[in-house]
């Protein structure tokens, strides 16, 4: 179960003011500690499990943590990229104090490119903790989620992979305009709960044309994106969840106003990469993951009071809102717990970390169930946490949903999509807010996906008129 969380925000005073990915890792695990109110609870975890950081290479994060906090843990535990990791963690964790192999552990992640960036601009430069000798178990997938013919176009990054899928879903329902603003909508609503967490990067309140609408302060990235609706990675954000058996929390002498349950886990991911998905506009990995969950647990989506969709984008929200079943719109019960990474901070891989230390507050103070959901690459990789303020009725299950997403179809992928009708596509911003290229997909006949870049201004011109259109 888990007794213990801690969250760091916390933005640098000045080049004599930077902080560093392990300190931030340390603070939000003592502060783990002290929320489990048990002295001395750190040196009793036999495990240090770290997820990787963005800004910081080490080919040993969790020794590195250990190390500062004077801690001998006799396993070590790292996590391959991705924003699924720290639900990876706690169910990896979990099932391994079910099986007896641990009796506690602990669960932390940071980022400081917020520091960098400020270290950059004053001419400085932010330090680099050391990598102690030492080889953790690596968790997760390590392979890159970018096809050749991916590359080749330009798709490299999330910024611009991410609104082929919010185009997809515009394409198949009221068109672009009508998508956008069904997203400004869903992230107004996120920045009014950011403004009341205590650890979000953001606190600002926006309304949905603020979210949608290009100025200085909020340029175009890639259609139909703003810099509002993109994760905000430039933040120095860490958060640290405590893991133990029974037990070990009587022993520690842990109160049980502190225990919040794991009940069960799902991992999946869809077809490695984009080109060869059926379709843009779904995932069947979330679909099966949460029927999995639903099954395990015996609950519905209406018997989840707090829930916590990974949001990047806001494509991966109603994505995954629509697989298993959840309105967007509901007030009575938003998609976020925090606020989302782009008010409450996207800390590289570690976000998930802060919503289910949020959930765990939460639930401590109106008990019931929460959901928390992670993504990896480009909603490649997904992680679905059911946990509770009171014990699972058979104890903790996970279960992959894997075998059921790889028995589906696959896209043959070509050389080009020249010539093709489109499917879904993107348009490319420089930094003035001028548009630079186009990205687009187009299907043949035969179901194949081609993609084609092109700067070309009617082209581009055509594209955000919501026209039909060949591809060149």
């Amino acid at each position: 179960m888990i007794v213990g969380v801690g969250q760091v925000s916390r933005r640098p005073g000045g080049l004599d003011d930077l902080h560093d990915p392990v300190s931030l890792m340390a603070e939000a695990a003592r502060a783990a500690a002290d929320d489990a109110g048990a002295p001395g609870l750190l040196e009793r975890l036999d495990s240090l499990r770290a997820v990787e950081s963005l800004g910081w290479r080490s080919d040993n994060p969790p020794g590195a943590v250990a190390a500062a906090l004077g801690l001998e843990p006799r396993d070590l535990v790292a996590t391959a990229t991705g924003g699924n990791g720290p639900l990876s963690l706690l169910h990896d964790t979990a099932v391994a104090i079910a099986q007896g192999e641990l009796d506690g552990a602990l669960l932390v992640g940071a980022e400081a490119l917020y520091s960098r960036r400020v270290a950059k601009a004053g001419g400085g430069r932010a330090s680099e903790p050391d990598s102690p000798p030492g080889t953790p178990r690596i968790l997760g997938n390590a392979a890159s989620g970018i096809h050749e013919a991916e590359l080749e176009v330009g798709l490299a990054l999330p910024a611009h992979v991410y609104p082929l899928f919010s185009n997809a879903l515009a394409l198949a329902g009221g068109g672009s305009a009508a998508q956008r603003d069904r997203e400004a909508r869903l992230y107004a609503a996120f920045s009014e709960v950011a403004a009341s967490n205590p650890y979000a990067w953001s606190s600002q309140k926006l309304t949905p044309d603020e979210i949608c609408t290009p100025d200085a302060n909020n340029r175009m990235i890639a259609f139909p994106y703003t810099k509002r609706c993109c994760a905000n990675i430039q933040v120095d954000q860490s958060a640290a969840v405590i893991v133990t058996s029974v037990a070990a929390a009587e022993a520690a002498g842990i109160g049980r106003d502190r225990w919040i349950f794991p009940w069960a886990g799902t991992e999946a991911h869809d077809h490695w990469f984009v080109s060869e998905r059926i379709r843009l506009d779904a995932s069947p990995a979330v679909r099966q993951c949460w029927r999995s969950l639903r099954d395990m647990a015996g609950v519905g989506a209406d018997d989840i009071a707090h829930i916590d969709l990974y949001s990047c984008f806001p494509s991966a929200v109603l994505i995954a809102a629509d697989e298993i079943g959840l309105d967007p719109d509901d007030p009575r019960r938003p998609l976020t717990l925090t606020g989302g990474l782009s008010f409450a901070g996207g800390p590289g891989n570690n976000y998930s970390m802060h919503s289910l230390a949020t959930a765990v507050t939460r639930l401590r103070a109106e008990p019931g169930l929460g959901l928390v959901t992670g993504v990896g690459w480009f909603l490649t990789k997904h992680a679905l946490s059911l946990i509770g303020s009171a014990p699972p009725p058979d104890g903790f299950r996970f279960a992959s949903a894997q075998p059921d997403v790889d028995a589906l179809p696959r896209r043959p992928v070509l050389p080009t999509g020249a010539g093709l009708p489109l499917e879904t596509f993107t348009v490319v911003y420089d930094r003035d807010g001028e548009p630079e290229k186009a990205v687009a997909a187009g299907l043949d006949s035969t179901g194949a996906r081609g993609w084609v870049q092109s700067t070309d201004r009617d082209l581009i011109a055509a594209l955000l008129s919501d026209e039909q259109v060949v591809l060149p």
